[in-house]
């Protein structure tokens, strides 16, 4: 990486160290370390419960394709039932025809016909009697009348879920964990279908929660936490019913401390390092007053000018005095790194001293033969206070024999200057 740009990103790291950490550093170094790991929590948490929610959708999903495939069995049934019109539903050839029906389809048990909520005679045969089914439990927005649960002798000894449609009689008998036979790799997740109209359960493997119906309102699909289970709903769009999974919160959190125990240690790895390198950075910036100080000594400190131009002429007005540190190794450091710590550590008027100096000796000549041109500088908020600042400003002045069109000065606009300059007559003698 370019060493500038790494610069920059550090840049707003390097001057909060520069004023030290002192009896902070040690919190600094937990909260370093622990933000990582708070984050591998939050991340773990969220991945888990996203996997809990994608989980619950692709059931919820599968099982709503099976049930749209066992109603359209039901629709194909009733429509070879009613292609023929039949006085008499349970004749022996349309006896057969149920039977035909029945086989054709692989969802369901049997086909019947039933009046006034008694199944006459199914594929099975007549019932004597007929079997009372008693009101139905619910009745779709498409005419159908549904019984959740109904026991029919000479049938089978198991109860059946029965769909009639209204306007033929005509039933169809199935298992109603038959929408339900799918391989789920967790046993205790509750699927199952529930009716949009009543928002009650038609068939379900573990009870159905009516209020999660809510959180489907008008939408096709969703997704949610209860606090107790991953839910995930999905309308059908042919049908008056919707799937549902439900994942039990004991699976999520089993996934997100699986998760956990991957990511923390990353996490406290990386907040160790982290904080590891500010600790070191600290060290640095301590050790930095002594290097500038020495710098002084050294003369490692010079100046780039930057022009200013008039925008009317183009033309080259003044320059910009900017102290610069060379190291002897020919590294830089950058201002925002040895300003900060020489306001901090009393040298900065040191540094002003020396820009005047430099000042001094680099345009003299310059200043002589351009007399309109003008040179400008920076001053802290501690040099308006230093008498020694003003009297080397005047000295300047006198020794080059300018006038003071040639300089200007400002205050630092850094961030470390903490209110402007009070007005002094050090401040005024600058002027």
């Amino acid at each position: 990486m370019p060493a500038q740009p790494l610069q920059r990103r550090w840049a707003p790291l390097r001057r909060c160290l520069a004023h030290g950490l002192g009896p902070h550093t040690a919190a600094l170094g937990a909260a370093l370390i622990a933000v990582p790991v708070l984050a591998a929590l939050a991340i773990a948490e969220r991945q888990s419960l996203g996997e809990q929610k994608s989980r619950a959708a692709l059931i919820a999903t599968a099982i709503l394709q099976r049930s749209e495939s066992v109603s359209a069995q039901i629709d194909a049934a009733f429509k070879s039932l009613t292609a023929q019109h039949n006085d008499a539903p349970c004749a022996d050839d349309n006896l057969a025809r149920m039977v035909r029906a029945a086989a054709n389809s692989g969802a369901l048990s049997a086909v019947g016909y039933v009046r006034n909520h008694r199944l006459l005679c199914s594929s099975y045969g007549r019932q004597r009697q007929g079997i009372d089914l008693g009101p139905p439990d619910m009745l779709s927005r498409t005419h159908y009348m549904v019984w959740t649960a109904v026991a029919l002798p000479g049938i089978g000894d198991k109860k059946y879920l029965v769909s009639v449609d209204q306007a033929s009689g005509y039933a169809a008998i199935l298992h109603p964990e038959g929408p339900l036979d799918l391989p789920i790799e967790q046993p205790d997740t509750r699927v199952g279908l529930y009716g949009l109209s009543l928002r009650e359960a038609i068939t379900q493997r573990g009870a159905f929660k009516p209020e999660w119906s809510a959180q489907l309102a008008q939408g096709s699909a969703v997704q949610f936490f209860d606090g107790q289970f991953v839910v995930a709903l999905q309308r059908s769009q042919h049908y008056d019913y919707a799937a549902y999974a439900a994942i039990p919160a004991l699976r999520w959190r089993q996934g997100w401390e699986s998760l956990a125990l991957l990511l923390v240690p990353l996490g406290l790895l990386a907040g160790f390092l982290f904080a590891l390198l500010v600790l070191q950075v600290s060290r640095n910036q301590k050790a930095l007053p002594a290097l500038l100080r020495q710098a002084l000594k050294k003369h490692e400190l010079f100046l780039e000018y930057q022009p200013i131009v008039e925008l009317a002429t183009g033309r080259w007005v003044g320059a910009e005095a900017l102290i610069r540190w060379r190291r002897p190794n020919g590294e830089m450091v950058p201002p925002d790194v040895f300003i900060p710590i020489a306001e901090n550590s009393q040298l900065i008027e040191h540094i002003t001293e020396r820009v005047i100096d430099l000042i001094a000796s680099d345009t003299a000549q310059l200043l002589r033969a351009h007399p309109d041109f003008y040179i400008g500088i920076n001053l802290s908020a501690a040099d308006f206070q230093s008498p020694k600042i003003s009297d080397k400003l005047h000295a300047l002045t006198q020794t080059l024999g300018l006038r003071p069109m040639h300089r200007t000065v400002a205050s630092s606009a850094c961030p470390w200057v903490t209110r402007p300059p009070a007005l002094t007559p050090n401040t005024t003698a600058m002027r």
